[in-house]
């Protein structure tokens, strides 16, 4: 077993890898990295995740960047987005929120993963997702909408930090006036 790989695995920054990250990290045929994986695994170099998703022993586990790779197309948002932001002052620490093509809960590694399905064209439109750290996560705004979408009157504990013009443009992408009106009601709310 070359040595070299589980070095390029721990200079690297991604803390969880698909195997197509590997494909492309080692530059391996999809049989031999299989065999090289399951000897990486046995070695405890690597922890199966699951399914084709691996996380690098000896690294601090990134619960955003799993939550991205867990299930695809997704981007965080919600209550991890609002909380981390002080948005909202309740401790969601123990689960990741995210928006996906379709609602799905899982427990990986003691840490809740919860995504609500969004319809695709506004979850596929990049307005209001912002790429941190190699993860996409909606912006503030966007995760206000996501929330209200969701959740209609849903109460928010800090609006000083939500830019009302912003949240105004991303709100357009929904096209559902019962949200529309609930995001202007906010926006005003907002400006006072």
């Amino acid at each position: 077993m070359k040595l070299s790989y589980i070095k390029e695995l721990l200079r690297g920054r991604k803390t969880v890898l698909t195997i197509q990250d590997m494909v492309v990290l080692f530059g391996l045929n999809r049989p031999y990295l299989r065999t090289v994986l399951g000897r990486l695994v046995a070695r405890g170099d690597l922890v199966r995740v699951k399914r084709g998703l691996y996380l690098v022993q000896g690294k601090e586990a990134n619960f955003l960047e799993m939550a991205g790779k867990l299930k695809q197309p997704s981007y965080i948002s919600l209550e991890t987005v609002l909380a981390n932001n002080g948005i909202v002052f309740q401790d969601y620490s123990q689960t990741i929120f995210s928006v996906s093509n379709n609602t799905i809960k899982m427990k990986v590694l003691g840490k809740s993963f919860e995504y609500y399905k969004l319809k695709d064209d506004i979850l596929l439109n990049p307005l209001g997702i912002e790429i941190k750290d190699g993860v996409m996560q909606a912006s503030i705004e966007r995760a206000v909408c996501d929330r209200l979408y969701f959740s209609p009157g849903y109460y928010f504990d800090n609006l000083k930090k939500i830019d009302a013009a912003n949240l105004l443009r991303v709100a357009n992408i929904y096209n559902n006036q019962r949200f529309q009106k609930e995001i202007e009601k906010l926006a005003r709310k907002i400006k006072e």
